[in-house]
């Protein structure tokens, strides 16, 4: 046994296969009309943010996360009223975190 627990992927494998299955940088529809998302994931957006505003939102005592007022998660958020969950990743795709 190879770390297989139920004879299918490993944990690498479907990381892996996770990190190329959404490395295609394109503007992508969303369910916002008017905003474009740079991936999805499992039907959830993936937005790609600058480190700095990635790390920023981070800290774990902020409450709400802020972003550029024309920034495509801002736009995101107002119009669906903080309620759909979605994606922010870094430039790179090296780190990423769900939000709500």
């Amino acid at each position: 046994m190879s770390g297989e627990f139920t004879g299918g992927d490993t944990p690498g494998t479907d990381a892996d296969f996770n990190r190329t299955a959404m490395d295609a940088n394109v503007d992508l529809d969303t369910d916002v009309p008017g905003v474009k998302a740079n991936a999805m994931r499992n039907g959830i957006p993936v937005f790609d943010v600058e480190d700095d505003d990635f790390y920023k939102n981070m800290k774990s005592d902020r409450k709400r996360v802020r972003f550029p007022a024309d920034h495509p998660v801002t736009q995101y958020l107002k119009q669906t009223r903080y309620n759909q969950p979605f994606f922010v990743r870094t430039k790179d795709g090296q780190y990423m975190r769900k939000v709500k």
